[in-house]
């Protein structure tokens, strides 16, 4: 499994399967997904194994660490260990890595939340707001996970993601 970098041309059809597998507010506009991959700070890449593309996942390096944006198995690879092996990868390339998924309500959601878990990532016990990629939206409340370990400073991890990520200020929310 390798991850390689997807091309500008590529762009439209990768959105496309971001809009069919996130809510509405969990998808940036798509000149915003252009302007950041292209940019430099954000790097969408495919998920290539045994010639197949198998899905995409977006980085964004941070200094220490790694946050995960937009993490899809196409469906015709799921439940058969492809999500299992990329987040093998990712832990073993980037060794710190972190990322949100969404607070369990519907079976599928616990599906995912377990399954990160058996995979030796840690849901860390403070309240995170994804904040909005628009104005007039509210943000969604989240699990923020990461590996290795809970985060030490988490409040200047979320600051981080907030500040790169997001264009905002983190509030300091506390549970």
């Amino acid at each position: 499994m390798k991850l390689i970098e997807v091309k500008e041309e590529e762009l439209a059809e990768i959105y496309c399967s971001m809009q069919e597998n996130f809510i509405k507010e969990e998808v940036r506009d798509f000149a915003e997904v252009k302007r950041l991959h292209l940019g430099g700070k954000f790097t969408l890449y495919h998920i290539e194994e045994d010639g197949a593309n198998k899905g995409f996942v977006g980085v964004w390096e941070l200094g220490d660490f790694a946050f995960l944006e937009y993490l899809v198995i196409y469906a015709d690879y799921r439940n058969g260990g492809t999500g299992g092996r990329l987040v093998e990868l990712v832990k073993d390339r980037y060794k710190n890595v972190v990322f949100e998924t969404e607070l369990p309500q519907e079976p599928i959601q616990l599906r995912r939340l377990n399954f990160y878990k058996r995979h030796d990532m840690r849901i860390n016990p403070q309240a995170y707001i994804m904040p909005p990629y628009r104005k007039g939206e509210g943000g969604c409340p989240m699990h923020l996970l990461s590996y290795p370990t809970v985060l030490s400073d988490y409040d200047g991890v979320v600051a981080l993601i907030y500040k790169e990520v997001y264009a905002t200020e983190y509030p300091l929310i506390k549970k």
